[in-house]
């Protein structure tokens, strides 16, 4: 499948300026350097925006390459920094809210999640006001803790924003998911909680990847822009993870560049939002599986993978 639509050339220079704020980024294509300078000026360009979802996009983005590339959250904090900037909940906080240590609110987490996990995800899908519940009961806590930051606590950060994503869209499957996936890394050393991944659970973390993409791809079909950005990082993720063994990914940004390009000029739209719903039916039968493989005794098996 011929790419076509936004292609990103790597090797020649390439200059982005917004509001003052110019990043270079004449990388090699192979650099890790270069996805994290991306995504360090995608969400600088979305963090004062109307596209917080893109921002949010960009910011799962970066924690799972984190994961999946094994690196400490050191080496990605300068672009937690740029999402942190865009964090208004201290504006909505209480003040007198009660502010738990980094271990209490890890035991709440661990709480919130067993309970979660001891109903199962069938059952939160078909009852919409306990899933409303579970996923109020994960999330406020944290959502009030002044202290927590993707960039200091991207774990803990990442299980707040999968459980406020939860509570706003409490129908979709891969939402819980990510909650259980992530809280699994509850109990690895906060400056590397990477560090004990299996390659079945990174290969789950590269399919969070695609299913986000779609998500977004989906989201801003209107919007050239951040079409074009979303595919600038799908490529520069294809470079990193170019020998990659568990996903193609040279086929996956050819079909968002293809979907982007579709979008932006309406050249036989149906066939390309075919096309998103296809990959999304793929990888998310992916990660069912390996729920059903690895969460047996936490949730009941499904077969509506489409949920």
């Amino acid at each position: 499948m011929r790419g076509i639509g936004y292609n990103y050339q790597h090797e020649s220079a390439c200059y982005e300026y917004v509001s003052g704020y110019t990043i270079n980024m004449t990388v090699k294509s192979s650099a890790p350097q270069a996805i994290k300078r991306y995504l360090k000026y995608a969400l600088y360009r979305y963090r004062d925006s109307d596209n917080s979802e893109a921002a949010y996009y960009f910011a799962q983005l970066a924690f799972l390459l984190m994961c999946v590339c094994g690196d400490t959250p050191a080496k990605w904090r300068g672009v937690f920094r740029e999402y942190d900037a865009s964090d208004c909940r201290g504006s909505k906080q209480q003040s007198e809210s009660v502010q738990m240590t980094y271990k209490q609110a890890i035991t709440h987490c661990k709480k919130s999640v067993n309970m979660i996990a001891k109903d199962g995800i069938d059952t939160l899908l078909a009852d919409e006001h306990e899933a409303f519940d579970r996923a109020d009961v994960l999330e406020y806590p944290l959502y009030q803790q002044r202290w927590m930051t993707l960039r200091d606590y991207p774990v803990l950060y990442m299980i707040y924003e999968a459980a406020d994503e939860a509570l706003a869209i409490r129908t979709t499957r891969l939402m819980w998911q990510k909650i259980l996936l992530y809280a699994d890394m509850l109990d690895a050393p906060l400056e590397h909680p990477a560090v004990h991944l299996t390659d079945a659970y990174r290969a789950c973390l590269k399919h969070f990847i695609i299913l986000n993409t779609v998500g977004v791809l989906r989201t801003y079909k209107n919007d050239p822009a951040v079409l074009r950005d979303i595919c600038v990082a799908v490529s520069l993720v294809a470079d990193l993870l170019a020998n990659d063994e568990v996903v193609k990914w040279r086929e996956i940004s050819a079909i968002c560049d293809q979907c982007a390009a579709a979008f932006r000029y309406g050249d036989d739209v149906a066939l390309y939002r075919d096309y998103l719903k296809t990959l999304r039916a793929t990888y998310q039968r992916a990660v069912n599986a390996y729920f059903d493989n690895t969460y047996q005794h936490k949730t009941p098996r499904h077969q509506d993978s489409s949920s």
